[in-house]
């Protein structure tokens, strides 16, 4: 029993687009949320951007927080990156939304803490850090600045 050309290609796309489902039915808006938890009461500047949208640079101070939302393309590829530089001498860049690592893990809200250490991603279905973004560079523990 064969079954007809169109039936076989429905059926095609319907598999391919499975996984994706809750991205074609209805996209969640997404919600991006750093907080600065760094001592000292140290700010930030953070500038973040994809590949359509530059948000502009941000001064987040000591205990406060900086946020974006959007919608993921269906397509799984939005990516959101971050350069966050404290004091002037510590940088990083990094992925703060990546669709293929983080449609699942953080589905709605993903969080991020900013911390003398690095930069700490929230799994928002475990509820465990599980992504640490190492600052490439330190000011010594006995520095004036720390």
């Amino acid at each position: 029993m064969f079954l007809p050309m169109k039936h076989v290609f429905f059926l095609a796309l319907l598999i391919a687009f499975w996984d994706a489902s809750p991205v074609v039915i209805g996209r969640s808006t997404v919600t991006v949320r750093l907080t600065n938890l760094l001592k000292n009461n140290f700010p930030f500047k953070i500038h973040c951007q994809s590949g359509d949208d530059d948000l502009d640079i941000h001064m987040v101070p000591n205990h406060g927080q900086y946020s974006f939302h959007f919608k993921p393309d269906i397509f799984n590829t939005t990516l959101f990156f971050c350069d966050i530089k404290w004091d002037d001498l510590v940088e990083l860049q990094f992925d703060v939304y990546r669709a293929k690592r983080d449609r699942k893990r953080c589905p709605t809200e993903c969080l991020w803490e900013v911390k003398y250490e690095g930069v700490y991603g929230l799994n928002q279905v475990t509820r465990e850090f599980d992504i640490i973004e190492k600052w490439p560079a330190l000011p010594p523990q006995n520095s004036p600045l720390i």
